[in-house]
């Protein structure tokens, strides 16, 4: 099944000293910054996890081959 996304941004973050974790929330808090909202779901290089998906305080992270090493795909999950 596929999910409609209302919002995406982009988010780049490659600094050695965050965890995967650390770095889900900063964008997360940037996102809702930006946007006023939370994200709800956020694309991030499959090599960067150990398993298909993970959830970050209530961002589903997940793992997809298309999207460059380091960058977090963040946005809202329509429905």
């Amino acid at each position: 099944m596929a999910m409609l996304i209302r919002a995406g941004w982009m988010w780049v973050d490659s600094r050695r000293d965050r965890n995967l974790r650390e770095k889900v929330l900063a964008a997360a808090r940037r996102y809702r910054g930006k946007f006023g909202r939370p994200p709800d779901i956020c694309y991030i290089n499959a090599a960067h996890l150990d398993r298909p998906e993970i959830e970050v305080q209530g961002v589903r992270v997940v793992g997809a081959p298309n999207i460059p090493p380091h960058h977090f795909w963040l946005g809202e999950i329509e429905g």
